[in-house]
């Protein structure tokens, strides 16, 4: 820990055009209520489309940007020049696919401790804390080879990361006969626009009696299309960044989504969600998904028709046993508590690691 009584954490995350905005929503899941504990928080970018930096700023965050697409070894550097002034920091978290060992090491000394948050287990990390709430306890097999002896392992969806706007709202009791509303989220870029496909497979005689739902994200390079066709669909509503995410999902009967974590809001919520992978690191997530019986894949969305998704569309309708064993399942997997367990992971380092014999070392 600093030698400062306040908590200090830096984060490496990106969000842009290409790789969606998953990953700093997740983050700022965990950081908002770590700043309410009182810690100070700055957040270390790469500028590119699609960034998100102005609404880390909005939200009251520090935020150094620094060039995209550099080496391992020149992003390390460039993020312990920006946070040269900003030091010492207890904790350096890093959310990013193509970020691992190489970069965390290059990385060490900006700060006490290093976390990763990670969901596909394919790369070497070097931390002291690795979070995936993708993978379960008994799969810690996985990462064996991939993380030091002594890294503790944050397995399984007891440590979803969830927005204090869905752990503050209890889920609904639903009801599950006739389909009213349909809640159609793809992502805060959707760069392959299934939405694009979903607005064309809902725009049939079938959906006239139900409410359709659509979110966009500011940075989808498609906005003004999306916006332009719903508003021709007498029976959408579009929400642009909506802040109401869970209000939307408690509201919905039904919902096509990605496949990225929002999926676990999802389960949260009880809503039973068909699942569109729009990213390859989505794929996996995605069958584990319907394997647990919290959802139903479609697969690759750029590999389905309009008429098939339609189809989709109207058999979960017509499925209500499936409706309501899904919605149950899915909310027996996330308690809404795994921010605060990360939290609580953070704060107090020294318990047990991958094994019953690793523990940190404290001073």
């Amino acid at each position: 820990m600093s030698s400062k009584s306040t908590f200090r954490l830096a984060v490496r995350v990106d969000a842009s055009s290409a790789i969606g905005t998953g990953h700093v929503f997740r983050c700022l899941a965990l950081t908002d209520e770590m700043r309410r504990m009182g810690s100070e928080i700055v957040y270390v970018c790469a500028e590119a489309p699609g960034h998100l930096r102005d609404l880390l700023i909005d939200k009251g965050y520090r935020v150094h940007v620094i060039a995209p697409d550099l080496s391992l070894e020149s992003d390390a550097a460039a993020m312990r020049s920006v946070l040269a002034l900003d030091g010492p920091f207890d904790w350096l978290l890093v959310d990013h696919y193509k970020l691992n060992a190489d970069w965390e090491r290059a990385a060490a000394g900006i700060a006490s401790r290093i976390a990763a948050i990670d969901d596909l287990a394919d790369r070497h990390h070097d931390v002291d804390l690795l979070i995936d709430s993708s993978h379960d306890a008994s799969q810690a097999g996985l990462y064996e080879n991939l993380v030091p002896l002594d890294a503790q392992l944050a397995l399984g969806s007891e440590y979803v990361l969830l927005r204090r706007e869905f752990f503050e709202t209890p889920p609904p009791e639903r009801d599950f006969g006739a389909v009213r509303r349909i809640l159609v989220t793809l992502g805060g870029n959707d760069p392959v626009n299934a939405t694009g496909l979903t607005l064309e497979a809902l725009d049939d005689p079938a959906f006239s009696s139900v409410q359709i739902d659509l979110t966009l994200g500011v940075s989808n390079p498609r906005l003004e299309a999306h916006m332009s066709k719903a508003r021709a669909m007498a029976n959408v509503t579009v929400h642009v960044q909506s802040p109401r995410m869970a209000e939307l999902m408690a509201k919905a009967d039904i919902c096509l989504g990605a496949g990225g974590m929002t999926s676990w809001e999802r389960c949260y919520m009880g809503l039973p969600s068909l699942i569109l992978v729009i990213a390859d690191n989505q794929r996996e997530f995605a069958a584990k998904m319907e394997k647990m019986g919290c959802a139903r894949s479609l697969g690759w969305s750029e590999k389905i028709s309009k008429a098939d998704l339609r189809s989709a569309i109207l058999e979960a309708i017509r499925d209500t046993a499936w409706r309501e064993k899904t919605s149950r399942t899915g909310q027996s997997r996330v308690d809404g508590q795994g921010v605060f367990r990360i939290i609580d992971r953070l704060q107090n380092p020294c318990v047990q690691g991958k094994t019953p014999e690793a523990m940190f070392p404290c001073p």
